[in-house]
């Protein structure tokens, strides 16, 4: 298995500060009864995390599908965090369906440059075409740095299938087919890419050290969570990721802006 980037990892461990303290259960949509239970935690963390948004009339609308473009948004928000993905500015172009004055076009760039995407052939991206489950799992394995070189040849999809499925690569358990994703399915496997559930119980484990302290420093009892969220092949990987420390404070400040007390 090889190593999230330092950048997904850095989002991770925010993801893992918000949905351990219990100071809410995700933004309020017009439509969350339609979110189903499966789904829910994910689709909240995500859109707290502004990884996924809703929509102008306060909907999220779960069943909705994604675009190519919108993908695309998605994983520049996952990979380097809302506010510097906002402030991209490439000066390239590389598809001819997708000019500098595309409303996606920084994402879409990134993401290629970044080797997370491929064209559609004849130079073009198709950017709003609907986002397939095919499609997404491969852009988020290549997020997670597996190898998909072996896609090159044969029927990519069933490639793509072989390695989502295999035990040792899984990191979702959301099924994927050549059918549209739902907005919902798609926050849910973002939400796995981010915390790499594999399910792997082999090589060194991967431990997130969240603590919770006061103004002067002292742990807030109950507040602390070791908690292991994947496994890397080396020692070095594995105690490379430091510890996350947040303030009172801090935590007050979170609640605060989720509309908590």
């Amino acid at each position: 298995m090889k190593k999230l980037t330092k950048t997904l990892s850095l989002v991770l461990v925010v993801a893992m500060v918000l949905s351990l303290c219990v100071i809410g259960a995700g933004a309020t949509f017009t439509d969350n009864s339609k979110v189903t239970a499966d789904y829910s935690e994910a689709v909240g963390i995500m859109t707290d995390l502004a990884v996924v948004k809703g929509y102008p009339d306060g909907s999220f609308k779960p069943a909705g599908t994604l675009t190519r473009a919108e993908a695309c948004v998605l994983m520049a928000n996952m990979t380097l965090g809302t506010t510097a993905a906002a402030a991209l500015a490439p000066t390239t172009v590389t598809f001819k369906d997708v000019p500098a004055s595309y409303w996606g076009y920084k994402y879409v760039e990134y993401c290629y440059q970044c080797g997370y995407i491929a064209g559609t052939g004849a130079g073009n991206f198709t950017p709003g075409a609907t986002l397939t489950g095919y499609q997404w799992a491969l852009m988020l394995m290549r997020i997670l740095g597996y190898d998909m070189t072996s896609l090159t040849t044969g029927n990519w999809q069933i490639n793509t299938a072989k390695v989502y499925y295999a035990a040792d690569t899984q990191f979702s358990k959301v099924a994927i087919s050549s059918a549209a994703v739902t907005r919902a399915a798609a926050s849910q496997m973002a939400y796995d890419a981010l915390f790499h559930a594999t399910g792997a119980t082999t090589g060194y484990p991967v431990t997130k050290v969240v603590s919770v302290k006061d103004s002067h420093g002292a742990a807030v009892a109950n507040m602390s969570s070791t908690t292991t969220v994947g496994y890397y092949d080396t020692v070095s990987q594995a105690t490379s990721q430091a510890p996350c420390i947040i303030f009172i404070d801090e935590l007050d400040a979170i609640g605060r802006s989720r509309g908590g007390p």
